[in-house]
Parts: C-alpha cells; sequence; structure tokens
C-alpha cells in the first residue's frame, strides 16, 4: 500500500513529500493540517453504503445533518480552500463534486447519518 502524503492534497493544499513509515512512527511529525485538504466524518461502518467519509475541508460543519430534518444548506467556508465546489467521498466509493449553488443537505448526505465531521486541526 502507498504511504505518501500525496492522498490528502487537494486544489490549493500543497503535498508533504515522502510518506508515513511505519518502522519510524515519527515519520508522521511534520504532516500537520496544511498538507491536509480532508475533513473525516467519524464512527462509520463498512454497512453504512452512501454516507460521506471524506469531505473537502471548505465544508463549515461539524456534523451532517439530515436532509429530512433541516431546510438549511450547508456552510461553506473560503478561508481555507476556495473554490465553487465541495467534494464528498461515500462510503462504498462513489464520489461527487458538487458546485455550490447546488449544494443542499440532501445531496451532500442522502443517507441521513448524522456523525460528527473532524476538520485537519481539529483536536
Amino acid at each position: 500500500m502507498d504511504r505518501g502524503w500525496e492522498l490528502f492534497r487537494g486544489p490549493d493544499i500543497a503535498s508533504l513529500e515522502g510518506g508515513y513509515d511505519p518502522e519510524n512512527p515519527r515519520s508522521a511529525q511534520s504532516f500537520t493540517d496544511n498538507f491536509n485538504f480532508w475533513s473525516v466524518v467519524t464512527d462509520l461502518s463498512l454497512d453504512d453504503v452512501g454516507t460521506p467519509f471524506l469531505i473537502s475541508r471548505n465544508l463549515d460543519e461539524k456534523a451532517l445533518i439530515p436532509a429530512g430534518e433541516s431546510d438549511e444548506r450547508p456552510r461553506i467556508s473560503d478561508k481555507v480552500v476556495d473554490r465553487d465546489y465541495v467534494i464528498v467521498v461515500r462510503i462504498g466509493g462513489s464520489s461527487e463534486i458538487i458546485a455550490k449553488k447546488d449544494l443542499s443537505w440532501k445531496k451532500l448526505n442522502p443517507s441521513g447519518a448524522t456523525n460528527r465531521i473532524l476538520h485537519p486541526g481539529d483536536p
């Protein structure tokens, strides 16, 4: 398996050179939130097909919200990644680029999950 840091890069986010060395856990010390494009949805299992697990870090939310419970649109931040879209990768392998103008909780989170979202740099 490739252990390079390139997996975490994205638009406006540079890749850290090198990669993780399991023989030397200290090799991860240089990997900071500055090199991570992705936010991660917590507490998922492989059975949660259709639930987002990676979301571009410009989604400014702390948890998923089911579409049926909210008419609100997800908040987007251009402080870190200034893009006109959000990228979502779901359990099961599907992924989607959603334009800001089309972004809704129904489109982003069709499974209705309510899991927490961890952003780069969160404790």
